[in-house]
């Protein structure tokens, strides 16, 4: 990838000039120097651009324009604006058409970049925020990105076909007094997890003045419980005290209890909290402290709805454009219609948020915050700032009010969002159905939708336990007031599992039949896992993976076609949660050797451990969605085995070992005939 040329456009006073520079060389004019400075990095190279002006002038933009050996790539990887955004790889059939029009009379163009990006909708045409990657036949990526958000949003705008790339800062409005680094650029070559290590590992240290949260998550992998799915924003104390009795009594081990939308009489006037709450919101996190389990509430900062005391009492709190008029931020039926972003320079307004925090944490007790909106925070430039500018200063702010807490973010630019948050969405809201037929018709990329957000959560797998702790959404396995089939359930669940290490739900469980309860509780203990490839052909996707020493091959069919998916050689185990197994069920029903195609049914999924050659290692079991990761630890004298099963693990049933030879073994107490496995290996099956 090679860059050629640079513009730069820019006003003084009433005066507006555009420059043409070399992105490769310090260039000095009359009114202004710039300073490109190239250096050699890992895998890479970082190109930093500097502008030192003679006099202060307003920015109105900066790219520099380049190319790539067309042919060499399959695809590339758009990261969208914002956590709801779709994110994934697309290929050079594809398009990216721009919103219907008529969207935009509900501000829905305010969700997305939709009102500051332009849309060509041509074929191979994209553009992705912060960072892209170019993918070759081999799976080796060739990553552009930015490395610093804090000056404005970054652009980058792909012809696939064309072999052309643009690299856009949307600096528009920030005005320069000195000198000031507008863009620091990164281009790196490899395998994709070598790539991304560098690049969150440089933005980290790039980013060293970001303001994170002191405490950091203690864990590595989260569950929680959140009000929103089941009850949108109907919620009560009675409700939220039912599910919580019930997780406590049915002995549910999650780590969170997150109170959602609908507590506060309306979005914005956050203190004050609706009749259905007659002994307030502390009491509510007592008493999920009381039961263990950490106590989450969600906030909206940025925004306020038009029934709001805020917006009635404070108009100069409002976010204002520069013909004075308020800025909406979007439209929501669960509201009061369209809501109004808020101006975080108004020192009013800090301070009330500042009020509201305090309130959160110490008065009230609570000790998570998810944090949404947040887009809203960056919807125009003004007082010298860019809206990417805006809304760095914003989540810095929201990181100081938040200090030592845990924080989760959503609906936030990913690049603004890097080295602030503990988690952080990185999709869009799942949704009862797979898809919504109107919303995808006028091309909206941030709609509610399983499907939608499925795509971002598998195509940003690479942020996840690097940039932050990657938030899926959550899974739904109840059946009733929902229309998502079984297999659209489960396939849910198994890709949240995968890709997620803050995972929520929203069911009530009290609800569960006695199928959904099981299944449920196959995701304890959650584990962390490491994503070693992902390969595709369409929507339906083969992901490798593992969980420690444990290796683990998963099949995703999101698409309604019925596809035939390829499983490599090896022996493998799988636990088929669907399948109601004899009570003496042999090893012949759960064990089976690769080298051949299976049959993948629509939105279908699958998942199978590859058994190990080592001994006193888990070759399977029926206690988690993934076999043999519930075990702890397994300890071998002789031909005596203990299974040690992690103390989250709420399920009891079979273990099957790898064992060295033929012969009785004692298993956890019990005499047991080791097994020939066809392939040759011996296993031991224990109840445990």
């Amino acid at each position: 990838m090679h860059f050629s040329a640079m513009n730069i456009c820019y006003t003084i006073g009433k005066n507006r000039y555009s420059r043409t520079a070399l992105p490769v060389e310090t260039t000095t004019l009359e009114d202004l120097k710039i300073t490109v400075n190239p250096r050699d990095c890992v895998s890479g190279m970082i190109t930093d651009i500097s502008l030192t002006p003679c006099v202060p002038i307003t920015m109105e933009s900066l790219s520099i324009e380049g190319a790539f050996a067309a042919g060499r790539y399959l695809s590339v990887f758009c990261n969208g604006f914002q956590s709801w955004t779709e994110s994934r790889e697309f290929t050079v059939e594809e398009r990216a058409p721009p919103l219907f029009p008529a969207a935009r009379l509900l501000s829905l163009d305010r969700y997305g970049d939709y009102h500051f990006v332009s849309y060509s909708g041509k074929r191979g045409s994209f553009h992705s925020h912060t960072y892209t990657y170019l993918k070759t036949p081999e799976n080796s990526i060739t990553l552009s990105g930015s490395l610093d958000e804090g000056s404005g949003y970054t652009i980058f705008r792909i012809e696939l076909e064309q072999g052309r790339i643009s690299v856009d800062k949307d600096c528009r409005g920030k005005v320069l007094h000195r000198v000031c680094r507008l863009l620091s650029l990164v281009q790196l070559e490899g395998k994709e997890n070598e790539v991304f290590n560098h690049y969150w590992n440089l933005m980290g240290c790039l980013n060293a003045d970001t303001v994170q949260s002191e405490r950091r998550m203690e864990k590595h992998t989260y569950t929680g419980w959140t009000s929103w799915y089941k009850y949108y924003t109907e919620i009560s104390e009675k409700r939220i005290l039912k599910n919580l009795n019930t997780l406590k009594a049915k002995n549910i081990p999650l780590d969170i209890f997150q109170i959602d939308d609908g507590y506060e009489k309306a979005v914005g006037d956050w203190l004050e909290i609706k009749p259905a709450f007659p002994q307030g919101m502390g009491f509510l996190a007592g008493k999920i402290k009381e039961y263990g389990y950490i106590p989450g509430i969600w906030l909206a900062p940025f925004v306020c709805e038009r029934k709001s005391r805020i917006y009635r009492e404070h108009p100069d709190w409002l976010m204002r454009d520069k013909r004075g008029r308020a800025v909406p931020a979007g439209w929501n039926p669960l509201w009061s219609g369209r809501f109004y972003a808020l101006d975080l320079d108004n020192p009013g307004f800090t301070e009330y948020l500042r009020e509201v925090f305090r309130t959160v944490f110490i008065d009230w007790g609570y000790d998570m915050v998810k944090l949404d909106f947040l887009y809203a925070a960056g919807l125009v430039s003004a007082y010298g700032k860019s809206r990417g500018e805006r809304m760095k200063e914003a989540l810095r702010f929201l990181a100081e009010c938040a200090k030592g807490r845990r924080v989760l973010g959503c609906g936030v630019p990913i690049g603004s969002a890097l080295g602030v948050f503990n988690a952080c969405r990185i999709g869009s809201d799942m949704a009862l159905r797979w898809e919504d037929r109107l919303l995808k018709a006028i091309r909206y990329r941030e709609r509610v939708s399983t499907i939608n957000a499925l795509h971002s959560v598998i195509g940003r797998h690479h942020t996840g336990g690097r940039a932050f702790l990657n938030d899926p959404d959550v899974f739904i396995l109840r059946s009733g007031n929902n229309s998502l089939t079984p297999q659209q359930r489960h396939t849910l669940f198994l890709a949240t599992n995968i890709f997620g290490q803050f995972l929520f739900t929203s069911d009530s469980v009290s609800e569960y039949g006695r199928a959904e309860e099981r299944l449920f509780r196959l995701l304890f203990p959650f584990r962390e896992k490491a994503i070693e490839e992902i390969r595709h052909t369409g929507d339906c996707y083969s992901i490798y993976f593992s969980i420690e020493e444990n290796h683990y091959l998963a099949l995703l069919n999101l698409e309604r076609k019925v596809r035939s998916v390829a499983i490599p050689e090896g022996d493998y185990f799988e636990y088929d949660s669907f399948r109601e197994y004899a009570l003496d069920h042999g090893a012949e029903e759960f064990f089976f050797s690769g080298g051949i195609n299976i049959t993948l049914p629509s939105f279908a999924s699958r998942c199978f451990l590859r058994v190990p050659s080592s001994p006193y290692r888990p070759a399977g079991t029926t206690t988690h969605i993934f076999p043999g990761s519930e075990i702890e630890e397994i300890i071998s004298s002789g031909r005596e085995i203990k299974i040690k099963r992690y103390s989250h693990s709420t399920l009891r049933g079979k273990a099957w070992i790898v064992v060295p030879s033929s012969g009785k073994y004692r298993v956890n107490g019990e005499e047991i005939e080791a097994i020939r496995l066809p392939p040759g290996k011996w296993i031991v099956r224990a109840s445990f």
